[in-house]
This record gives C-alpha cells, sequence and structure tokens, in this order.
C-alpha cells in the first residue's frame, strides 16, 4: 500500500514550465474523511476520533486537502524522482512497484461502465508500467497517446464506482495500518513509559502513524527510543527522559535525515505535515494536554526552529501559515 516515500503532498495539475506535455487536470470531487466511511442513508455518525482525524491529515498531508484523491497528479519532487501519485495515500507509479497493479484493479472494475472511455488494452498497458514514468520524463513527452490515456484514467476514477474503488482501497489500508501500528505499540517495553503514552494519547499516536505513513513502519532505532535507549540520528544523539512526551515522537521525527538533513525543504515539508496532525488532532479530540518536558522542548527546540530565517522553504510556509497550528501550540506552551 506504501506510496513512495518523501512524495510531497503539494500536488500539481498542471506545470507552469514550457515543458511539451501538459499533465491534464483533475476532474473529480474534492472528498472530506466523513465521506469516505459514511454516504448519504447512511446512519448519522463519525468514525472514531482518532481514525476520522488521521484520515483528514492524510488528506491533507497526501491528496492536497482531499483535492487530488481521484486522479492522477503530480508532486514534483525536488529531486525529480516521483511520477504520477493517485489516491488518498498518493501511490506513485513511478516508485512504488505495486502502484500499477493497484491502479488497474481499480481501473479493472470500472472498465465495462457505458461512459467509461477506457479499454482493457489501456489496462494493460497501464499493468504492465505505461505510466510508470518519472514526472519530469512524463513532462518532456510529446507523446499525445499518453496525455491521452491520463485523461481517460482521471474520468474514469471520477466516476461513482470508481471513488467508491478508492474509497474502499482507503479505508482497507487505513484500517490495516492501524491495526499493525496497534501491534507495534504493543510490544514496546514501556521502560521510559513511551508504550502507555502512545496507547492513551491521540496526538502522540497520530504523529506516529504519520511518520509510518510517510517513512515506512518505525524500525530498530525508532524502537530503541521509544524503548528508552540513546539513538544516534542525524541531528546528534537523542533519548527519552521518562515519562515519555508527545514531543519525544515530533524530536524524532525531525532528527533524522529528512527531518534535519542537508534537504532544507524536507524539513520544511516535515513540520508542515507535523502541523496537520496536530491540527487534526485538535479538532477530533481538543486541545493537546502540555507535559512540563512538551513545554520545554516547544519553546527550547522548536520555536527557534519555526522562528529562524535561515531556512527560506520554512520561512515561507510560515507566511503562507502552514504553520498556523504548531505556532499556536508554541505559543501556549510559552504562556506560565
Amino acid at each position: 500500500m506504501k506510496r513512495a516515500i518523501f512524495a510531497f503532498a503539494f500536488s500539481v495539475f498542471a506545470s507552469t514550465t514550457a515543458y511539451a506535455f501538459t499533465l491534464p487536470p483533475c476532474g473529480g470531487a474534492t472528498v472530506r474523511a466523513e465521506e469516505v466511511f459514511f454516504h448519504p442513508g447512511a446512519p448519522d455518525d463519525k468514525p472514531p476520533p482518532l481514525k476520522l482525524a488521521f484520515t483528514n491529515a492524510l488528506l491533507e498531508n497526501e491528496a492536497r486537502g482531499g483535492q487530488v484523491a481521484y486522479c492522477m497528479s503530480d508532486a514534483q519532487m525536488t529531486n525529480g524522482k516521483n511520477g504520477l501519485s493517485f489516491g488518498f495515500f498518493q501511490y506513485d507509479l513511478a516508485q512504488n512497484r505495486a502502484a500499477a497493479g493497484i491502479l488497474a484493479d481499480i481501473l479493472r472494475s470500472v472498465v465495462d461502465l457505458p461512459d467509461v472511455d477506457l479499454t482493457h488494452e489501456d489496462i494493460r498497458t497501464i499493468r504492465a508500467g505505461g505510466l510508470s514514468q518519472t514526472a519530469p520524463v512524463l513532462r518532456a513527452s510529446t507523446s499525445k497517446s499518453k496525455k491521452r490515456l491520463i485523461e481517460r484514467v482521471n474520468r474514469a476514477l471520477a466516476t461513482e464506482l470508481g471513488v467508491a474503488e478508492l474509497n474502499a482501497d482507503f479505508v482497507l489500508h487505513i484500517e490495516k495500518a492501524i491495526e499493525n501500528n496497534d501491534g507495534r505499540v504493543g510490544r514496546l517495553t514501556d521502560t521510559v513509559g513511551a508504550r502507555a503514552l502512545l496507547q492513551s494519547n491521540g496526538a502522540a499516536r497520530l504523529l506516529l502513524l504519520d511518520y509510518e505513513n510517510f517513512f515506512g513502519s518505525f524500525g530498530e532505532q525508532f524502537k530503541g527510543f521509544l524503548n528508552g535507549e540513546p539513538q544516534r540520528l542525524v541531528a546528534g544523539t537523542i533519548v527519552i527522559d521518562a515519562p515519555a512526551a508527545t514531543t519525544d515522537i515530533i524530536n524524532f521525527y525531525l532528527s533524522g535525515k529528512q527531518g534535519s538533513g542537508s534537504a532544507r525543504d524536507q524539513r520544511a515539508e516535515c513540520l508542515r505535515r507535523i502541523n496537520n496532525v496536530l491540527r487534526y488532532s485538535e479538532e477530533a479530540q481538543g486541545p493537546i494536554v502540555l507535559t512540563a518536558r512538551d513545554k520545554t522542548y516547544l519553546t527550547e527546540v522548536l520555536k527557534p526552529i519555526l522562528d529562524s530565517t535561515d531556512n527560506p522553504h520554512i520561512a515561507r510556509k510560515r507566511a503562507g501559515h502552514q504553520y498556523d497550528t504548531l505556532l499556536k501550540i508554541v505559543e501556549r506552551a510559552s504562556t506560565p
């Protein structure tokens, strides 16, 4: 299910550069989290707060607020390695080996609808990698047939059945993601209280779920960190000073290669994702309870990162109000 790592969520429908190939625009609906789980005529209730908040954060972080969930889009990664992406998780056709098969299976469900201008040969082409080139290669292409195929795929994904198939795929995988994360959290030793924190604190759990969606299931270093063992990351050696706090998850997030490495736009992107997770956590579950350790990290570590003008990517995102929730929480932490 995993989309390509680091497929940044700011998808762009059409390139502003003078390429020969312009990505066809989306024609589908913008999805809201509640609509994924409940449809007209269903009971008037909501999914559990954790699932609702995780869905909203995923839509914001991966699918441009839900605008590109039902079409193919180009994330325009700075390293030029991404391909066209689709769906809630933004499966990347160039970097995710399973993505072409997932797309082909969804399209096969709608191909015989009378208003779908798509053939089984088109689907075989997609499954075989016919749209799996990197986005820069596609944008430089002069192939009119590829452009027409993308247009037809977008129309197929935007049909009622296409939307339902993408929704079903998402619900299946988000539930599996939460279940698998449950298992990993449950196996922590709880030496410093990280297991108890993640099992009871919605904000901390959502931060970990988003980390896993972005980077893959947390590995031995993160596990060791959560078990209280010092870990040497790019930013230096970090350790949890018990009891574990929500900001320990943020600290690990921002201390790794992408959170603190030389690619400065990646730290800015990690901060954007963290901001959205905390935003939807507070919307679904109320204000985040800040411990003394949280307040220390927020005021002494995170505030200088957000206030610095040395990183133009962070400064630009802050000016664009993409860190507003983080800034409000930092302000709350600074208030006696």
